[in-house]
């Protein structure tokens, strides 16, 4: 039963985290189709740096606001993480989609 309620917890846990990111996935979706591609990523751009600040404002008020618990920063810093190694990811493929576009024979 222990076991149950543990995964029945990190499932609960998953959704949430889902729900949050939901309506970001829908903008970017969104402003691609309308705007481009180029404001599409400009945006994913702006949100991961917000991510970041976000993360790092939490991480210095750590040491003086006594409400704020250990595990909200760290979430909020691996959050922060995963997004920016996800960009990573995406220019590391948008410059091997280049590189593979010039290398193309007329």
């Amino acid at each position: 039963m222990n076991t149950t309620n543990g995964i029945d917890s990190a499932l609960a846990q998953m959704r949430a985290t889902a729900a949050q990111v939901a309506p970001q996935s829908a903008a970017v979706a969104q402003s691609a189709s309308g705007a481009g591609f180029a404001s599409a990523l400009t945006d994913a751009l702006r949100d991961v740096s917000a991510q970041q600040a976000r993360g790092d404002d939490l991480k210095r008020r750590l040491d003086t606001d006594p409400n704020l618990a250990l595990q909200d920063v760290v979430i909020e810093l691996s959050k922060a993480s995963l997004s920016f190694q996800m960009m990573v990811q995406v220019r590391e493929r948008l410059v091997s989609a280049y590189r593979e576009v010039m290398n193309m024979q007329i």
